[in-house]
């Protein structure tokens, strides 16, 4: 009797130990980054840990990464992508309604009606319309100020619009609410051309106009690579007007470029500041610098 008292001792010590010896599964925030946004990716990637997962898919592949199995070890989830579906985001949110785990939406705009399924769904995203009409405002001053020269002195602002041959749905907006806006603050323009170019014939479009253009307003970031590297300038003032995205602006010091700059850390950071206010329950939210509206967080553009 002892020694079978004895067996069971051991038995259960081993059942102890071996128990403890089993390391509990490290909780993560998970961040699923798309290819269209690969340079926030490279960014964030010497920062990916046990405790960070970034992941280079879709939003349409989330399931890859977030499983049944997997939500007891995530604390939360975030969809970095420009053109999620709203039938994936409703997918998404159901999913992490399903743990109760907080679930962002960075960089497009998704409907309240689909963030109101779940009181821990939010957007962090950018008004297009309204930063296309404070880059007008900008632009305005800019050409009173004579900082955008009259080169040939008839009180008109001429310049060329440069559009890359795939456009979003987000620099449509930004580019209608622009021209719209320029106009309606009494700057007397001149549209002289609205081109539509790769990347390859950019520069010589450049060098070709740049004695009828004032100004060019570029719409893809990659052409104001391209103009930083490789444009000369014609003459003393700004040149070049456009939008970019990312997380510095790579432009500030470039004389002749003037941009609408849109911080890709700026939707981190807020992310970040809401998602201590769910763990604090702190409600309304405390900290937050950008404008608000209903269950989406609008990130304020640098010109």
């Amino acid at each position: 009797m002892k020694k079978l008292s004895c067996i069971t001792s051991i038995l259960l010590l081993a059942f102890l130990l071996s128990a403890c010896s089993k390391e509990k599964p490290i909780k993560y925030d998970l961040t699923i980054i798309s290819p269209g946004l690969e340079s926030v990716y490279n960014y964030f990637l010497p920062t990916k840990s046990e405790e960070n997962h970034y992941e280079l898919a879709a939003s349409a592949d989330y399931g890859t990464f977030v499983t049944d199995v997997e939500l007891k070890n995530i604390l939360s989830v975030t969809i970095c992508d420009k053109d999620i579906s709203s039938a994936s985001a409703q997918e998404i949110i159901a999913l992490c309604k399903k743990t109760n785990i907080p679930v962002f939406f960075m960089f497009d705009e998704i409907e309240n009606d689909t963030l109101l399924l779940y009181d821990k769904a939010y957007c962090i995203s950018a008004d297009y319309t309204y930063i296309g009409e404070k880059f007008a405002a900008a632009i305005n001053t800019m050409w009173e100020e004579g900082q955008i020269k009259d080169r040939d002195k008839n009180l008109i602002f001429a310049f060329s619009v440069i559009i890359p041959e795939t456009f979003t749905d987000s620099q449509q907006k930004f580019y209608d609410s622009l021209i719209k806006n320029i106009e309606l603050l009494g700057v007397p323009i001149e549209k002289l051309d609205e081109a539509v170019l790769g990347e390859e014939n950019f520069l010589q479009y450049l060098k070709e106009n740049r004695k009828a253009s004032e100004s060019f307003i570029l719409i893809d970031s990659s052409f104001l690579s391209l103009a930083k590297e490789e444009y000369e300038p014609y003459g003393e003032g700004v040149e070049v007007l456009g939008i970019d995205y990312g997380t510095e602006n790579t432009y500030a010091d470039t004389p002749f470029i003037k941009i609408c700059f849109i911080d890709y850390l700026e939707y981190f950071k807020t992310k970040d500041l809401i998602f201590s206010n769910i763990k604090e329950k702190i409600y309304p939210f405390e900290n937050l610098t950008h404008n608000v509206i209903d269950k989406s967080i609008f990130i304020e553009p640098v010109i």
